[in-house]
């Protein structure tokens, strides 16, 4: 790898005015060039061929994205939100959290790493370390991480890969759980967690957590009927009970954060906890393109491989169809969420 602005092999470079260093490289008799900040020209000697030039998006200049930082918290104090704003950023941190758990059970069974993000879009901020690019993007609705070569992994590094977001999740929400109930302010039937022993708090916060994780598996099982009666609320414009069960959208989510906030400050965890129990507990169906999906892949290729003596990996069109579909059926059910959310508002659920 040669920088641009060091002429070679006949190479005449011609940069930008900000003079960035572009990295060039001959690759099979051809030559590869990595646009990232800088813009290039080159002429090419005879019998190279430009064949590739990769551009990352603008960022978002520092000192704005800083102004932006400082407006967005002023509003959120005088609006008097902020408990909301930081139940919301806690999601967020707990999709981040789930990303993470990816990237790092990756590198521990040797699968390298390309990007780490929180949010979509134009990047806020970003830096390079280890090989992987971390940042902040403009649109905080999620994250992702981006793996090398994930697809050629053997299936037991797959599953492992697959099944740390989910666990992340689950394991924040068993600590919330066990966390609220160990500083005695989970409810019982007789009181609160506080009347019991240190020991006791503990126990009772854990058998809460299996309580409501299998109180969630039969909502899960029945989510194709829910995201269906939602799809035909939102088409027929009929009324939804605000006590209903159904999907929220991310304003249905910041609504609850504001009404967990103004309850007290172990519902706003509590909140915390559920969601991260029903992101960890979804992830696990065995659909693609979600985890449970790509665990259930894996078994696949290991099963196909024992069977047929020989590696096997799945990429079948079969595959990449059904994760379309079910990106569809989000999509839809997501959508459904939000309009729900602005018409037709779930109660509150935290006696406010």
């Amino acid at each position: 790898m040669t920088e641009a602005t060091t002429p070679r092999q006949g190479l005449e470079p011609v940069l930008d005015p900000t003079d960035t260093p572009v990295p060039v490289e001959v690759v099979d008799g051809e030559l590869v060039i990595d646009l990232r900040d800088g813009v290039v020209e080159v002429a090419p000697p005879p019998g190279l061929v430009v064949t590739e030039a990769v551009r990352r998006p603008r960022r978002v200049p520092p000192a704005l994205t800083l102004v932006l930082l400082v407006v967005a918290v002023v509003w959120l104090v005088w609006a008097g939100a902020l408990g909301a704003a930081l139940v919301v950023a806690a999601v967020l941190g707990s999709i981040a959290a789930h990303e993470l758990a990816h990237l790092l059970a990756a590198r521990a069974v040797g699968v390298g790493s390309k990007e780490f993000f929180v949010g979509f879009g134009p990047r806020l901020w970003s830096i390079e370390r280890g090989g992987t690019e971390w940042g902040i993007k403009a649109i905080p609705a999620g994250g992702y991480v981006k793996l090398v070569d994930e697809h050629d992994a053997a299936p037991w590094r797959k599953t492992v890969i697959a099944l740390a977001g989910p666990m992340a999740n689950l394991a924040i929400a068993v600590l919330l759980i066990v966390g609220v109930s160990a500083a005695g302010q989970l409810p019982t039937a007789t009181g609160t967690s506080g009347d019991l022993p240190l020991g006791e708090r503990v126990t009772v916060g854990a058998e809460r957590f299996a309580d409501a994780a299998n109180a969630s598996v039969e909502p899960m099982l029945q989510l194709p009927s829910t995201i269906a009666s939602m799809g035909r609320a939102v088409a027929t414009g009929d009324d939804v009970p605000a006590d209903s069960d159904r999907l929220v959208s991310p304003v249905g989510i910041g609504r609850l954060a504001d009404q967990a906030s103004g309850a007290g400050w172990y519902v706003a965890v509590l909140l915390i906890a559920v969601i991260n129990l029903a992101l960890g507990l979804f992830n696990l169906l065995p659909v693609p393109p979600l985890d449970g999906g790509r665990v259930l892949a894996a078994a696949g290729e290991a099963v196909g491989s024992r069977l047929r003596h020989r590696r096997v990996v799945l990429t079948g069109k079969a595959f990449e169809r059904i994760g379309i579909a079910v990106v569809g059926v989000l999509l839809v059910a997501s959508l459904s969420a939000l309009v729900l959310d602005l018409l037709h508002p779930l109660g509150n659920p935290f006696g406010g």
